[in-house]
């Protein structure tokens, strides 16, 4: 594969990546009772007292979501060229299927459907790690050193 080809799937990795980042985590910030509901099977009347607390959690870390889609979209080039960029970014992406590895060894397996979110986010960090490695290989900028 050309580096210009692979420069191209990687820029379009990473804006798939940060719009689809960007709408999952604007659902759970404007929508949470359809995350709740369908995936979790949790009504919010059943949280009682801790609502308020629990929403405000989940609504705080979809927030989180939206910064790191943004990221990947306003900061895009420099992903894909600078070496500090890229490894904060793939920092960043692996953190989400890290912690799911993380929870299946801990508190055991999910449903299929979020064993198939883990997945996908394993593909697609995967993909942008070998899309990218030209930006790792790169000397670091002055400003970077």
């Amino acid at each position: 594969m050309s580096s210009r080809t692979e420069l191209r799937l990687a820029s379009a990795a990473v804006r798939l990546f940060g719009v689809v980042v960007v709408a999952y985590g604007l659902s759970g910030v404007l929508l949470p009772e359809v995350w709740l509901h369908s995936p979790y099977m949790l009504h919010l009347a059943s949280l009682g007292e801790g609502r308020a607390t629990f929403l405000n959690e989940l609504r705080f870390l979809e927030g989180r979501e939206i910064g790191v889609g943004l990221f990947a979209l306003f900061l895009r080039e420099e992903i894909l060229t600078s070496r500090k960029h890229n490894i904060a970014f793939l920092a960043a992406i692996y953190a989400a299927p890290a912690a799911r590895l993380y929870s299946c060894v801990a508190t055991g397996l999910p449903s299929a459907q979020w064993l198939g979110f883990m997945a996908t986010e394993i593909f697609m960090s995967t993909l942008i790690t070998v899309l990218t490695r030209s930006a790792r290989r790169a000397p670091p900028r002055p400003a970077e050193a």
